[in-house]
């Protein structure tokens, strides 16, 4: 029997296509927050939360097994699993339309084209209303809708521009008109139709258009455009003919406004790119996960634009993405050519060469995210020295040429400083306990994000009661919201690991102190010191591992957590076929 969720609207099950009846509101809440995470644990806390919005009754743990007998009887051909703390609803993701929402967005990155906007449509058209919108004003809805509302907006930032790539400004322009009138704050949508018209030969129009939004946001916001809108505006005003033709767009990810820190990273960026060369500058960012390597990319981006008049590009390769494979060299130069407004032929060779021949004589901004390796990367290098090419990669191993920039956690007063800007006026009430909620998050940006996000949805909430969550053994369950999570990002890092770096990786838990050296790793994990040593410097080079002082290693805090978590997970199955022998307290290392 085939089952169609929808989320992106009113909660619907359908079968077949006939729609079902509707659960009562509780359980409906229940079976959404399964199916925003289909085929994973979902621990009862979190449920719990989700059906009650974070104020349950005493009696919430008997009445969600309840709700979940409700769901089970309404859909009894899938299969809901009840696990020790928690429920899995096994699912294929693709019968949810959230997920297939995300499938057709990803597929589109690596798309010509026509092709990807095909795809942005397809996936745009699922979208019937505001996501769960008849679940009330809950938990789920303030965690959810923002996340989805923020994708849905991109895609269609994303489709614009293809179009506009794809000569088809006519038919772009009513769609365009609306985004303003539902969005008017967001500037990439009149920046979008500012271009949209001009190639229309409407100048008046685009000048009028930029006016209105240069009003709205003096009025609504007390700022004036940023350099996007602006630059939109001198195009049209110094346009000559033909000029609308030309590449220039800005295909950038948005600019976070609550961006915080790195400033000597950007300073030493700013001071590589500045000076004369005879090759592209070339900056490679590298750093765990959840490090923040694609928002600072993003900012150094933005604040290069000038520079690179002629289009700031944005290509996610895929290194490391969950239930995604890497983006093939000939996807990428495919979608770099189309960004360009060429064609992709059958010979990637002939596309690499098209591909250095139509950036020869531009000053451009490429950005490579989320790189495999060095591998990945250097098909997709400009030939000229006039453009700017800057990569991420969880790797640290460098790109020929490039200047390394190894991306840390955040200084202590950075972190605190994040967790503010997004969590807003609680977070100013009780600053110890911040300072404590951003030690328990390691200050690590995503998971500082997250943790300022629960508070956000959770206005009923002091400051001590999300400390409190955090300070307990499920830290890495609360550092959730909609679909994003620590856990998620590095469960991406450690499935992209080969089977003995997992299995060190998982053993490393075992080893106590916050440092350690490889004679105390291998006397934990039982293995000989120079296979030790080998896979210790593998899982430092993909940065699930640290090092501060010479011949030290230590994990990141959540990240020892995780392995443990995954430690636990397989502790039934041997790991080695030498025993694991508990390193002796006389071998742990002091604090540092």
């Amino acid at each position: 029997m085939r089952y169609d969720f929808r989320l992106l609207g009113d909660l619907e099950v359908r079968v077949g296509g006939d729609r079902q009846r509707p659960l009562p509101l509780k359980p409906r809440r229940l079976l959404a927050a399964l199916l925003l995470e289909p085929r994973r644990h979902v621990t009862r806390s979190r449920l719990v939360d989700a059906v009650w919005d974070g104020e349950p009754p005493r009696s919430a743990h008997g009445a969600l097994q309840v709700y979940a007998s409700q769901v089970r009887a309404a859909i009894r051909d899938v299969r809901l699993v009840h696990r020790a703390g928690g429920y899995l609803l096994d699912i294929d993701p693709e019968s949810v339309d959230l997920h297939r929402f995300r499938a057709l967005v990803g597929h589109a990155t690596g798309a010509a084209p026509a092709a990807g906007a095909e795809l942005l449509r397809r996936a745009l058209a699922a979208f019937r209303g505001n996501p769960l919108a008849d679940l009330g004003p809950g938990l789920l809805r303030r965690e959810f809708e923002p996340v989805v509302t923020e994708e849905r907006l991109t895609a269609w930032e994303r489709l614009a521009e293809l179009e506009l790539t794809l000569g088809r400004s006519a038919e772009l322009v009513p769609q365009l008109v609306q985004l303003t009138r539902e969005h008017p704050l967001r500037e990439r949508f009149h920046e979008l139709l500012i271009v949209a018209l001009a190639r229309q030969g409407r100048t008046a129009d685009a000048s009028a258009t930029y006016r209105r939004a240069y009003r709205l946001l003096r009025d609504e916001l007390g700022v004036d455009p940023g350099p996007g809108l602006r630059a939109a505006h001198r195009r049209v005003l110094g346009a000559e003919p033909g000029h609308s033709d030309q590449p220039g767009s800005n295909m950038l990810p948005r600019d976070l406004t609550d961006f915080v820190g790195r400033a000597a990273e950007l300073t030493e960026a700013t001071r590589v790119t500045a000076g004369p060369r005879s090759a592209p500058a070339l900056l490679q960012i590298s750093g765990m996960a959840g490090v923040g390597k694609t928002v600072l990319a993003t900012r150094l981006a933005h604040q290069q634009r000038a520079a690179y008049p002629d289009g700031q590009l944005f290509v996610d390769l895929h290194g490391c993405t969950q239930d995604r494979e890497p983006l093939a060299m000939e996807s990428a130069l495919g979608l770099l050519l189309g960004m360009l407004g060429a064609e992709a032929g059958p010979d990637p060779a002939l596309n690499a060469a098209r591909w250095r021949a139509l950036l020869a004589n531009r000053r451009m901004i490429v950005v490579l995210d989320n790189a495999v390796d060095a591998r990945q990367v250097q098909p997709l290098l400009p030939g000229n020295s006039a453009s700017l090419v800057i990569v991420t990669s969880r790797t640290a191993a460098t790109v020929d040429g490039a200047h390394p920039i190894r991306l840390g956690v955040l200084d202590p007063a950075d972190a605190v400083e994040l967790f503010t800007r997004v969590a807003g006026a609680p977070a100013a009430t009780d600053p110890a306990s911040v300072a404590h909620v951003v030690r328990l998050c390691g200050h690590l940006p995503l998971a500082v994000r997250l943790a300022a996000a629960r508070l956000r949805h959770r206005p009923a909430w002091p400051i001590r009661e999300l400390a409190r969550r955090l300070d307990d053994g499920l830290r890495l369950e609360e550092l959730a919201a909609g679909d994003r999570s620590v856990e998620g990002v590095f469960e991406a890092s450690y499935r992209a690991l080969p089977e003995p770096e997992q299995r060190m990786f998982r053993l490393l838990s075992l080893v106590p102190g916050d440092e350690f050296d490889v004679p105390a790793a291998s006397v934990a994990t039982g293995l000989p010191v120079p296979a030790v040593r080998r896979l210790l410097e593998n899982l430092l080079d993909r940065n699930l591992l640290e090092q501060h002082r010479p011949h030290q290693f230590r994990l990141h805090g959540l990240m020892r957590l995780y392995a443990a978590k995954l430690w636990l997970l397989d502790r039934a199955a041997p790991l080695w076929t030498a025993p694991v022998t508990p390193l002796p307290a006389g071998r742990a290392l002091p604090r540092p």
